[in-house]
């Protein structure tokens, strides 16, 4: 299996996005950075302390943000 774990500490932003439908499933680089996506065409983008970006998609954008942000400094 393939695992990413990123400290809330290090996010220091995100924002639900919409990603384009030929992205598909699965793993891809995107202008987003690395999109992992298991399912539709909504996504949460995060911005790394480091400068990093990547992409979690995911069926509840809003309620992924919000979660991110009750938990970490993100804006």
């Amino acid at each position: 299996m393939i695992r990413k774990k990123v400290p809330l500490a290090q996010i220091i932003a995100c924002a639900p996005i919409r990603i384009r439908w030929w992205y598909g499933w699965g793993i891809h680089l995107t202008p987003y950075g690395w999109l992992y996506n298991v399912s539709g065409l909504d996504a949460v983008a995060i911005t790394l302390r480091n400068g990093r970006k990547f992409a979690l998609g995911t069926d509840d954008p809003r309620g992924l943000v919000a979660a991110i942000r009750r938990s970490s400094s993100a804006e």
